[in-house]
C-alpha cells in the first residue's frame, strides 16, 4: 500500500507543481501601488485640480504654473502631474490611473513634452516600464496591450522573461502552496518603487537626468504610420471620453540635442491632422528665442528660461482664448527640401606673409575689402564665431574663430580674422609656404555654441526649395534681412522678383506663398555682403525656416541695482487681543496685500517686520481672516499691519520696505517692486545683446502703479572710453486708476548692440509694480517710429 502512494505522490507531486508553475506564468502581474502613485495623490487631493499639466520632469521646470495662471487670469488650480523620465505610455497611465481613474474631473490637460517623446508607442526602458506598474492599480486594456504586452528594448524583454521563469519555479511554488495550506501570501510587491524619490518625482525636486528613453528618439518606438497608433489617440479619447479640452506643447531642447527630436515630416503631418481631426490644440514652443544660459543642462530650462517659456505660452493661449474654449490649430511647419547656393563668390586677394612679432608660432597677412567681416565684428554683432571664410595654409584647412591664446607657443595649428587682416598658427611651428582665404561653400555656418549664421556673399544667391502650403493655407513669406555690408539685395518668389524695403542695415521683404512647390531666393549685390536674420511662412501659425521671433531682454532679469536700500523706521504695534497686534502704516497702504490681489493677481505686499531692527522677515502674505484665526503669521490689509504671536513672543518694532524689491523674496522672480524716488540701474553686456543682432527699437513696460500716478522715466548708457554716454531716453506715464496695463516705447534710432550699454529706470510720484521690462526688435513688420 505505502509503495502504491509513493509511486502516485512520485507521479502526482511533479504534475501538480508544473500545473501550478503554468498557471503562474499565465497569471497577469499583481500590482502594488508605488510610493510615487501615493505622492501623486496627496498633491492631487491637496488641491482639485481644474487643470493639468502632464509630461515628464520637462513639464514640471520648463512650465511656471502660477506665472501661467497670472498671465491668463485663470483663479483655478494648475497641478503638475509629472514623473520624471516619461513619454507618452506613462503618460497616459498617469492620466487614466491617477488623475480621471480617481475621480477627478480637470477641464483641461496641457500635454508637454519633446515631440519624440509624444509620439512615443512603446516603453523602451525598465525603469519607465516598472513606474507606469506601480501607477496602474486598476485594471487597463490599453495598459495591458500596448505597454505590459509589448514593452521593448532587450533589457525590458529579457527582465521579463527572467523573471517570470524564476517566478515560476520558485516563488511560484512557494507561495501557491503556503498559499494553499496557510491562506494568502505576502503582500506581492512586484511593481518595483519609482526610481526616483516618489515626492522629489512628483515635486520634480529630485534628480532630473534624462534617462535613456527620454534622451533618445527611437525611429522603431515612433508611429510611422497613422497619429491613431500611438498614445496622443489614447490620450485624446480618454480625456475627452472624461470631458477634458486637450492641449499638446511641443517643448525646446538645447541646440546640441535639438536634432534628436527631428521626426520625419510625413510623422509630423500625420499627427497634426489627428489631433485637428480631434479637435485639440497644439503650440509648437521648440524653437522659440531663449535668453542665453536659458538651459540647465541639454535638456531643461532654468528658471530665466521658464519664466520666457512661459509667458510665451500664455500669449499664444490667449491669441485663441483656449482657457475659454478656444482652440489652436496644428499646422505642420515649412521645411526646405533643398537648399543651395547660386553665383561664385568674390575671390580675395591676400597679401604678403610676414611674422607676428610677439607670438612664436603666428603669422599674418593682410586683406582688403573684409571690413566689418572679421571675428571680433561678428561677435559685437550677435553673430557669433560664423565667419563665412575658409582658411588654408600649404593645402591644410585650418579651424577658425580661434582665440588669441591660440597664437602663442602653442603652436595650436588655428586661424582667426582680425580687421583687416588674417592670422594663423601652424601646428608645426614652421612659417607657412602658402596661405589662402576663399568663402565657404556652405550657405550656413554654425559655431560652437550651436548658433547658426546664414551667409548670402555677393554677387550670389541662396535659394529654398519647398512643397505646397498644408492645405487651407494660404500664407505669406517674410524674410529678413541683415546687410553686413552694402545694401543691395532681392527676394526672388519664384521668377518674380520682391524688392526690400529697408530700414538702416535691416531689409525687410514679404511676398504671398505659391500654389503647389515653389523656390524662395535672397540675392546679393555686388558689393553686398548679407545675412539672412529670419525667413518665416506666416499662417494660421508662423513656421520658421530659418531663425526665429524677435528676440527679447528681459531687464528684471538682470540684477537690477538701487541707489539706495530703504530705511527701517520704528513702529508701535498695539495689543488686539491674545496674541493678536496691530500696526497701523497708512503710508503703506496702497501697498498691502488686498490692493496687490485687487489690481494685480497677487499677494505681493513687500513689507517686513524685525524685533530689533537687524533681522528683518519678511511678510508671509496670509490674510487676516487667517490671522484672527491663529493660522498664518502677518497679514498687510487696510492700511494696517496684522501679526499673530504666541504669548512669550512680542510683536515686531521696526518696518522697511524689502530691499530685494521682490514679490518673492531672493530678488529672483517677478513681478517686483520700484518704490517712490527708485533709481535702478542695469548692465548689459555686448554677449547679451548679442542676441539682438538688428538692434533694439522697442522698450515695453508691464506695470501697475500705487500710491497715485507714476513717471518712469528711462536712460540708456552706452560704454565709451572707459565713460558713460547717453544714447537714449524716454518716459513713461502710469495711472494708478488703469490699473494693470503695458506702455511700449519706440526707440529711434535704433540702440545698436556694439560694447557695454546701461539701463536707468527711475521712478518718480506713486509705486510702480512691474510685471517685466523687456528691449526688443518693434513687432514683426512694423516700422520703428518716433
Amino acid at each position: 500500500m505505502m509503495r502504491r502512494l509513493s509511486t502516485w505522490l512520485a507521479v502526482a507531486i511533479p504534475l501538480v507543481l508544473g500545473a501550478l508553475a503554468a498557471r503562474s506564468l499565465t497569471l497577469p502581474e499583481p500590482r502594488a501601488a508605488s510610493s510615487y502613485s501615493a505622492a501623486l495623490d496627496a498633491l492631487l487631493s491637496s488641491a482639485p485640480p481644474r487643470w493639468v499639466i502632464v509630461g515628464n520632469s520637462k513639464a514640471k521646470q520648463d512650465v511656471n504654473e502660477a506665472q501661467l495662471a497670472e498671465e491668463l487670469g485663470f483663479d483655478g488650480t494648475i497641478t503638475p502631474v509629472v514623473l520624471n523620465g516619461s513619454t507618452a505610455p506613462a503618460w497616459y497611465a498617469m492620466l487614466e490611473q491617477r488623475v480621471f481613474g480617481e475621480g477627478y474631473r480637470p477641464e483641461l490637460v496641457i500635454v508637454y513634452g519633446q515631440l519624440g517623446a509624444l509620439l512615443r508607442d512603446r516603453v523602451l526602458s525598465d525603469t519607465e516600464l516598472h513606474n507606469i506598474e506601480g501607477l496602474a492599480e486598476k485594471p487597463s486594456p490599453i495598459l495591458e496591450s500596448r505597454v505590459f504586452g509589448l514593452a521593448d528594448g532587450a533589457v525590458g524583454r529579457a527582465h521579463q522573461r527572467a523573471f517570470r521563469l524564476h517566478d515560476a519555479a520558485v516563488t511560484g511554488l512557494r507561495e501557491r502552496w503556503v498559499e494553499t495550506l496557510f491562506g494568502p501570501p505576502p503582500t506581492e510587491a512586484r511593481a518595483w518603487a519609482a526610481v526616483y524619490g516618489a515626492d522629489a518625482s512628483v515635486r520634480s525636486t529630485g534628480n532630473t537626468r534624462m534617462v535613456p528613453g527620454e534622451a533618445t528618439t527611437s525611429a522603431a518606438s515612433m508611429s510611422e504610420g497613422a497619429a491613431g497608433t500611438t498614445f496622443v489617440d489614447a490620450i485624446l479619447r480618454l480625456c475627452h471620453g472624461a470631458g477634458a479640452r486637450v492641449l499638446f506643447v511641443r517643448a525646446p531642447v538645447g541646440a546640441q540635442v535639438r536634432s534628436r527630436d527631428d521626426v520625419p515630416a510625413e510623422v509630423e503631418a500625420a499627427l497634426y491632422a489627428h489631433i485637428n481631426a480631434a479637435g485639440a490644440s497644439w503650440i509648437d514652443l521648440h524653437a522659440i528665442p531663449l535668453p542665453a544660459g536659458a538651459f540647465r543642462d541639454d535638456f531643461h530650462l532654468l528658471p530665466e528660461g521658464a519664466a520666457v517659456l512661459t509667458a510665451a505660452l500664455a500669449e499664444r493661449m490667449l491669441a485663441a482664448d483656449v482657457a475659454h474654449g478656444g482652440v489652436v490649430r496644428a499646422t505642420p511647419p515649412f521645411r526646405a527640401s533643398s537648399v543651395v547656393r547660386k553665383g561664385t563668390p568674390p575671390g580675395i586677394t591676400v597679401g604678403a606673409i610676414s611674422a607676428l612679432k610677439e607670438r612664436a608660432c603666428g603669422w599674418r597677412a593682410a586683406v582688403s575689402g573684409l571690413e566689418g567681416l572679421d571675428d571680433e565684428a561678428l561677435v559685437a554683432a550677435g553673430l557669433g564665431l560664423t565667419s563665412p571664410f575658409i582658411v588654408e595654409v600649404d593645402g591644410e584647412v585650418l579651424p577658425g574663430g580661434a582665440p588669441a591664446k591660440d597664437f602663442g607657443a602653442a603652436c595650436a595649428g588655428a586661424a582667426m580674422m582680425r580687421p583687416g587682416e588674417v592670422r594663423v598658427s601652424t601646428a608645426s611651428g614652421v612659417a607657412p609656404g602658402t596661405l589662402t582665404l576663399r568663402v565657404t561653400g556652405e550657405p550656413s555656418v554654425t559655431d560652437a555654441k550651436g548658433r547658426t549664421t546664414w551667409w548670402v556673399p555677393p554677387g550670389t544667391t541662396t535659394r529654398w526649395t519647398f512643397a505646397g502650403a498644408p492645405p487651407g493655407e494660404s500664407p505669406r513669406v517674410e524674410a529678413v534681412v541683415r546687410a553686413v555690408t552694402g545694401a543691395a539685395a532681392t527676394m526672388w518668389v519664384n521668377d518674380e522678383a520682391v524688392p526690400f524695403t529697408p530700414a538702416g542695415r535691416v531689409l525687410r521683404a514679404s511676398a504671398p506663398v505659391p500654389a503647389g512647390e515653389w523656390r524662395l531666393g535672397v540675392q546679393a549685390g555686388s558689393d553686398s555682403w548679407l545675412v539672412v536674420h529670419s525667413l518665416a511662412a506666416i499662417g494660421s501659425q508662423t513656421s520658421y525656416v530659418v531663425g526665429g521671433p524677435w528676440a527679447e531682454t528681459h531687464l528684471l532679469q538682470a540684477r537690477p541695482k538701487f541707489a539706495a536700500d530703504p530705511a527701517p523706521k520704528q513702529v508701535v504695534a498695539v495689543e488686539e487681543g491674545e496674541g493678536l497686534w496691530r500696526i497701523d502704516v497708512p503710508e503703506w497702504a496702497p501697498l498691502g496685500d488686498d490692493r496687490t490681489r485687487a489690481v494685480a493677481g497677487k499677494r505681493c505686499s513687500p513689507v517686513e517686520g524685525s524685533d530689533d531692527g537687524s533681522d528683518f522677515a519678511k511678510a508671509t502674505h496670509a490674510t487676516l481672516a487667517q490671522v484672527r484665526a491663529h493660522s498664518g503669521g502677518v497679514a498687510h490689509e487696510g492700511g494696517a499691519l496684522w501679526v499673530w504671536r504666541r504669548a512669550a513672543q512680542a510683536a515686531p518694532a521696526w518696518l522697511r520696505l524689502n530691499p530685494e524689491r521682490s514679490c518673492i523674496r531672493g530678488g529672483k522672480y517677478f513681478p517686483g517692486w520700484l518704490y517712490a524716488g527708485d533709481v535702478a540701474a542695469m548692465t548689459l553686456a555686448s554677449k547679451r545683446l548679442g542676441a539682438h543682432p538688428l538692434g533694439i527699437d522697442s522698450l515695453a513696460v508691464d506695470a501697475a502703479a500705487f500710491g497715485g500716478d507714476v513717471s518712469l522715466d528711462v536712460v540708456v548708457r552706452k560704454r565709451v572710453h572707459g565713460g558713460w554716454e547717453e544714447e537714449w531716453r524716454g518716459a513713461a506715464e502710469f495711472v494708478e486708476a488703469d490699473g494693470r496695463g503695458g506702455v511700449t516705447l519706440r526707440i529711434n534710432p535704433p540702440l545698436g548692440v556694439e560694447g557695454k550699454r546701461e539701463v536707468e529706470l527711475r521712478v518718480s510720484g506713486g509705486y510702480l509694480l512691474a510685471f517685466d521690462v523687456v528691449l526688443s526688435e518693434s513687432e514683426r513688420g512694423a516700422a520703428a517710429g518716433p
